[in-house]
């Protein structure tokens, strides 16, 4: 890991110039590789694009985003288990955009995510705080299912948020 010796804001400044010239170098070599191996989304009715797009360019954002970590920011079991977390839903993507996998076999990727997120964290959602105004929402025996469905919740939430294939890499 990398000790950066200079104030605070000027550490981020340059992590987040890191990661972004990690990402400008990667996303033309993922798409070169999307190309390659065949991991396009082609045009239909239904699609903005009208050429095929390359589908691999999360995997450079991801790259980029997972590597500065590893480079910047010490290392705890919370961040383990961000991590391994992160590279299962990582790969599960990836899986998809090759082999087009079903929507199940997602869905239990991500929830294999969250489960090896909290088991290897630690941490998982044990209250909501007082969320109606009548005090404190604990979830008591049900926080790691609440976790979980949380995670994965969000986890969708942003995978549909755009509805285009292809979108992070352009």
């Amino acid at each position: 890991m990398l000790h950066l010796p200079l104030a605070q804001p000027y550490a981020i400044l340059i992590q987040a110039l890191v990661a972004l010239l990690l990402v400008l170098v990667t996303v033309p070599l993922a798409r070169r590789l999307s190309f390659a191996v065949g991991a396009l989304d082609h045009p239909d009715e239904r699609k903005m694009h009208r050429e095929p797009t390359a589908r691999l360019g999360g995997t450079a954002i991801a790259a980029g985003f997972l590597l500065t970590l590893l480079l910047f920011v010490p290392m705890d079991r919370q961040l383990s288990g961000f991590l391994a977390g992160a590279v299962t839903v990582f790969v599960t993507g990836i899986l998809d955009d090759l082999y087009a996998i079903r929507p199940a076999i997602k869905f239990l990727g991500e929830i294999f995510a969250a489960l090896l997120f909290i088991q290897i964290s630690g941490v998982t959602l044990n209250s909501f705080g007082d969320l109606l105004g009548l005090g404190e929402l604990h979830t008591g025996g049900l926080a790691t299912l609440v976790t979980v469905f949380c995670l994965v919740g969000v986890m969708n939430a942003s995978n549909l948020i755009d509805g285009l294939d292809g979108l992070a890499g352009g």
